[in-house]
């Protein structure tokens, strides 16, 4: 931090470099190769190699992962040795480790990037002009070049059912298509439970399961959302329950309320607690086995609603995910 480099650590910790985790030794390479060493940094970057598929996530405190220590080792090559033979493959493993257009957490999405961002500005520069056309059959088409971009929206007339993008430049272009919207009510998102297990129930007062089809106007509701890990340890898990039409949260933090007094589990796996308009979001610590959560909201407007489903996922590895508990409700007069 002051500058000077401290020999007798960094030497005793190169002797000890296949104890240390991968980022850990990254950044001992850095300080090697600050410290005038970049020979022996070399030497430890070499030994790490690429990271080998199926490396385990930590979903605590570190948040280590493959892309992220790949983009790390890019990186401190970038400044160690650009011209290095493993700097292409560590650049390759990360484009290949996409999805969708993005990696899978917000960590790797932060670290990827500037790691290709650095890979990106050390590439020959010769661009080539390019220009993009929509086709569209019968109308004009519509273009766009490096001073003249174009942005097409669907609901116009500019993005019928069907069209064509095509280069007429020598130039490569690039695209990003987004599409947003909420599954229709005849083809919802498939339930699942992938390494955890949400359940929620809707009670009355006593306690008693509320009949869905018939719930008066006024009514409070008592929220009960049992989170299961299935005997595994988790961290930062975050669980969401959107609220029907016809809704509207009263309690968010009833397990600390009066009113309901056979409330007895206590929500010590809660790390915080956020209520929205139309939803209600909880986030935990580390947790292991079954945990309940309970919130209370009120029918407030009369008619037949969707239930969307409640979902329970792991921030820092969504492939571990449970939504369940799609239905029907009806309020009255």
């Amino acid at each position: 931090l002051a500058g000077t480099p401290s020999d007798s650590w960094m030497a005793r910790l190169e002797e000890q470099a296949s104890l240390l985790r991968s980022s850990t030794r990254v950044n001992l390479a850095l300080a090697l190769m600050h410290g005038g060493e970049p020979r022996l940094a070399g030497g430890v970057l070499e030994r790490l190699g690429i990271p080998p598929p199926g490396l385990p996530r930590d979903r605590g405190r570190t948040l280590n992962s493959a892309v992220r220590d790949a983009a790390l080792l890019l990186s401190a090559w970038l400044d160690l040795d650009p011209s290095n033979p493993l700097v292409l493959p560590l650049a390759r493993y990360l484009d290949d480790s996409q999805q969708d257009g993005r990696w899978l957490t917000t960590q790797d999405n932060a670290f990827a990037l500037m790691a290709l961002g650095k890979y990106a500005r050390t590439r020959p520069r010769d661009p080539k002009p390019w220009k993009a056309e929509w086709l569209v059959f019968g109308r004009p088409p519509v273009s766009a070049e490096q001073t003249n971009l174009f942005r097409w929206v669907s609901g116009t007339n500019l993005w019928p059912e069907a069209g064509t993008l095509v280069n007429r430049g020598p130039g490569e272009f690039y695209y990003t298509v987004r599409l947003e919207g909420l599954p229709t009510a005849d083809r919802p998102a498939p339930e699942r439970d992938d390494g955890l297990q949400i359940r929620r129930d809707w009670l009355d007062l006593d306690g008693n399961a509320v009949d869905l089809e018939s719930i008066e106007q006024g009514q409070l509701v008592i929220v009960r959302l049992t989170l299961d890990t299935l005997g595994e340890p988790l961290d930062n898990l975050v669980i969401e329950d959107l609220l029907p039409a016809g809704f509207e949260i009263e309690n968010p933090a009833l397990a600390t309320a009066q009113t309901v007094p056979w409330i007895k589990e206590k929500e010590n796996a809660l790390a915080s607690r956020q209520a929205r308009d139309d939803r209600m979001l909880f986030f935990t610590g580390s947790i292991r086995g079954r945990h309940v959560f309970y919130y209370s909201m009120r029918a407030v407007t009369p008619g037949e609603f969707i239930v969307p489903p409640s979902v329970a996922e792991c921030m820092y590895d969504p492939a571990l995910r449970s939504i369940n508990g799609r239905g029907r409700i009806r309020i009255e007069e």
